[in-house]
């Protein structure tokens, strides 16, 4: 396997900008029991960084399943805040999404990237929650495949 090559701080040609070290997380999309855990320790085999504090294997999953445990416990707390739950069918209401309670969930969520990615490049998000949280992501700046941690 190749490293991928580190940022330049060489200017930019034609900006006299130095170039930003990107971060890119590959996020797993899927619900419950569709084959997100073990794309993501496909993805973690490929070179891709996984959370720092991991959620323990269990019988359901021997081979564990990839995620954050803090993270998987601010996502649930989230959609109760937002008055939903993981298994809900109805959309998130979109007030919710303009609430100071949606500005709070937004810093924790910059900080448990930082804590659980560290200054990783490249890293893979996963927690079957993200489904129902797309417009949060997107609205966190954690861009491009839905969460680009620019944090």
């Amino acid at each position: 396997m190749t490293k991928a090559p580190k940022p330049s701080s060489k200017p930019t040609p034609g900006t006299g900008k130095k170039n930003k070290a990107r971060r890119t997380a590959l996020v797993v999309l899927g619900m419950h029991r569709s084959g997100t855990s073990a794309l993501a320790g496909v993805l973690n085999l490929m070179g891709c960084d996984m959370p720092s504090t991991q959620m323990a294997p269990t019988d359901a999953n021997k081979k564990g399943y990839f995620e954050s445990a803090p993270i998987y416990a601010m996502h649930t707390k989230l959609l109760n805040s937002a008055g939903s739950r993981w298994d809900d069918w109805l959309a998130i209401n979109d007030g919710w999404y303009k609430s100071i309670r949606a500005d709070e969930y937004h810093e924790q969520a910059v900080d448990l990237l930082q804590s659980e990615f560290g200054k990783s490049r490249l890293f893979a998000l996963k927690d079957p929650r993200i489904c129902r949280l797309v417009p949060f992501g997107t609205r966190c700046s954690l861009t491009v495949m839905l969460y680009h941690a620019m944090c």
